[in-house]
């Protein structure tokens, strides 16, 4: 599983993975914004429940409608 904030560059990096051999590749269509923003869970690398999440840029935050907004 590959994801970005908008899915976006997830989707070349899954293709670029599949062009080189591997076959169980998937992308998160619509990044973690769109997975937060329908209210699924989303973990911290300590495996807690987390609403922070980081902004790639700061133009792209109008995307993102639910959360903690991250900017560093």
């Amino acid at each position: 599983m590959v994801y970005c904030s908008l899915g976006i560059r997830s989707k070349t990096v899954a293709h670029k993975l599949i062009q080189g051999g591997y076959t169980n590749v998937f992308n998160l269509y619509g990044g973690i914004f769109e997975w937060k923003n329908n209210d699924f869970k989303v973990m911290d690398t300590l495996g807690n429940e987390t609403e922070k999440i980081h902004i790639f840029r700061k133009n792209w935050s109008s995307w993102l409608n639910k959360g903690e907004k991250i900017y560093e």
